[in-house]
């Protein structure tokens, strides 16, 4: 019968497979030692490939959606072109049936062009995405109210992740 233990010389009968094992344990070590771990997706990374400025937030909204590119792609090259953000949000109730259920169902919807202008003005790229989030409301206004602004921060985040990716994307064709 087969078994870890004796492969690696392990069993009665010792001896040269024991050798063998330690040779290869010793050519396996250093192979390993190279390997390193990082996360694929995930605060340590930083793809500095795109040097970019960010404009000024006219919005919370835009402020989110800035700040989550900055974390994800590093802040501002000298003479890096500028990326500027604009965001529309809109709130749709969902009406499904006349009930006597308080609560309400809610989709924020926003929209976010990212126009990235070289130095002299001229747009090189315009990317369009829309994020949206789900909330309840109800009769209560401070929880609905806190409902709404906590779904739009989160469709904030999202739409920043999806101009993100799209920009890594087009990237690979030049910006």
């Amino acid at each position: 019968m087969w078994s870890f233990s004796s492969w690696l010389g392990f069993s009665r009968r010792g001896g040269k497979n024991f050798a063998a094992s330690l040779v290869f344990l010793a050519l396996l070590g250093p192979g390993l030692a190279a390997c390193t771990m990082s996360p694929i997706y995930g605060a340590a990374e930083r793809t500095d490939v795109l040097n970019l400025q960010f404009a000024e937030p006219n919005t919370r909204l835009e402020q989110i959606v800035y700040q989550q590119l900055a974390l994800r792609m590093g802040t501002d090259a000298e003479g890096a072109p500028l990326a500027r953000v604009t965001i529309t949000s809109e709130i749709a109730g969902a009406t499904l049936s006349d009930s006597v259920n308080p609560n309400v169902p809610y989709r924020v919807t926003l929209e976010g062009t990212m126009t990235i202008e070289t130095g002299d003005g001229t747009i090189a790229k315009q990317i369009t995405r829309v994020a949206s989030a789900d909330f309840t409301g109800n009769d209560q206004a401070l929880a609905s109210q806190e409902g709404r602004i906590d779904a739009e921060e989160r469709a904030a985040r999202e739409l920043a992740e999806a101009l993100r990716l799209a920009l890594l994307a087009g990237s690979a064709t030049g910006l």
